[in-house]
């Protein structure tokens, strides 16, 4: 402790030049590495102390390794949840339109089919998957006005991979 405040006092007996501050190897001219001080307070055993530090970089060792998780992929053949995120009628396309996603199921590979029913009538559209980083992705699922009359129809949006395979809850969707 003694070091380090000695170290201070000089430090700060050597100021000039408009107030900045100069170690003693600075005033005589030789180069020695910048240094500071800074109060620590809490120190155990101490009610105060002073740390000198030069502000040189400490060496590290960069990671021998990197932590990944493996492939978010279930058991073959399971059942997977299939979530829809939007269904609606889209009068620009003048189609039915349904987007989801697998949860928990990041693979490629994989198809996403729209079934519409009304009554006795289904009407499906297949589109390809899409490999997302934690989930698989079935976007812009549609089915045209010429397939379709007017009214509620019942929407189910179904996933099915080589290795797994499902389908959503029902939505409606109503063409005008």
């Amino acid at each position: 402790m003694a070091v380090a405040v000695a170290t201070a006092a000089v430090g700060l007996s050597a100021c000039g030049d408009g107030g900045v501050e100069q170690t003693p190897a600075a005033a005589s001219g030789t180069a020695a590495p910048a240094t500071t001080t800074a109060p620590v307070t809490g120190a155990p055993g101490t009610s105060s102390a002073e740390v000198v530090s030069t502000g040189a970089p400490v060496a590290t060792k960069p990671p021998t390794s990197v932590a990944t998780d493996p492939p978010l992929t279930p058991d073959p053949g399971s059942d997977v949840a299939v979530q829809i995120t939007y269904s609606g009628w889209d009068a620009a396309t003048q189609a039915v339109e349904v987007d989801g996603y697998v949860a928990d199921v990041a693979e490629s590979g994989g198809t996403c089919t729209l079934t519409l029913t009304q009554g006795g009538t289904s009407v499906t559209a297949s589109v390809p998957a899409n490999r997302e980083p934690s989930a698989t992705s079935c976007s812009s699922a549609r089915i045209g006005r010429a397939q379709l009359s007017p009214g509620t129809w019942a929407a189910v949006l179904g996933y099915d991979s080589a290795t797994s395979h499902g389908q959503s809850e029902r939505a409606q969707v109503v063409v005008p």
